[in-house]
């Protein structure tokens, strides 16, 4: 059973008039929306991954939050981790779509790839992909296409235990229809650039703190106000920027 820490907002009206710390109540509403920002192609930004990781989350038999995570990637002619080809960003989604359909199979056993939202093995320590899927007919992601006020996720680098630091790897994000099982589900999907604060691949072992917030909301249907729920999954992810490893 998966533990979940999700801040509910019934409606951004509501939302506003509640009694909160405006700090926290402005930074809620007022999310930093870079994450969306298109840096593939520009200088320090000119590597596509050959790493697709997924994270979908779900509602299990018993009704509670399940998470299951997947990886995808093709091996090259000679084997070596460094020949492995490059993912175009428009593929990710049919790339999803055959992983959530068993067309495509995940490369390692869902216990090697983490539980929940645990971020075991090092698919945050090196330039990849990153998509999450909610497999529900009525849940989907924020997009700033149909809500300019809030993105699908929010990424922020963690200093002296606070996530106040620039956003320097997570970039380049989409949020695209998929079908999954014959029916429609949203994919929210980004690249980890793999980007210390000043933009560089550090040379040196060191590992930056970041945590994340997902901007989801819920359909109740005709007559009801759609609910904004906010996956915070922590602030105490090992993420990048570590030295590249080498199948980079």
């Amino acid at each position: 059973m998966t533990s979940l820490p999700l801040k509910a907002i019934f409606s951004i009206e509501e939302f506003k008039n509640a009694e909160s710390l405006e700090k926290e109540r402005s930074a809620l509403l007022q999310p930093s929306r870079d994450v969306m920002d298109s840096k593939l192609g520009q200088p320090k930004f000119d590597q596509l991954p050959a790493y697709v990781y997924v994270y979908k989350i779900a509602f299990g038999a018993g009704g509670q939050l399940v998470v299951d995570h997947m990886l995808h990637y093709t091996e090259g002619s000679s084997g070596k981790p460094a020949d492995r080809p490059r993912i175009e960003h428009k593929d990710v989604p049919s790339v999803v779509q055959g992983l959530l359909n068993g067309s495509v199979a995940s490369r390692n056993p869902a216990n090697d790839l983490g539980a929940n939202f645990k971020h075991e093995g090092h698919h945050w320590d090196r330039l990849c992909y990153i998509a999450f899927v909610i497999d529900h007919p009525n849940w989907s992601f924020c997009d700033l296409t149909s809500n300019p006020d809030l993105p699908p996720a929010v990424f922020r680098r963690i200093k002296n235990n606070r996530p106040t630091e620039t956003n320097t790897c997570f970039f380049d994000g989409a949020v695209v229809p998929i079908s999954v099982g014959g029916e429609e589900r949203k994919l929210f999907y980004c690249i980890n650039h793999f980007r210390d604060k000043d933009g560089k691949r550090p040379s040196k072992p060191k590992h930056e703190q970041f945590k994340y917030d997902l901007y989801t909301k819920f359909d109740f249907g005709a007559g009801f106000p759609e609910a904004i729920l906010i996956f915070d999954p922590g602030g105490d992810n090992n993420g990048p920027p570590v030295p590249p490893p080498e199948d980079n």
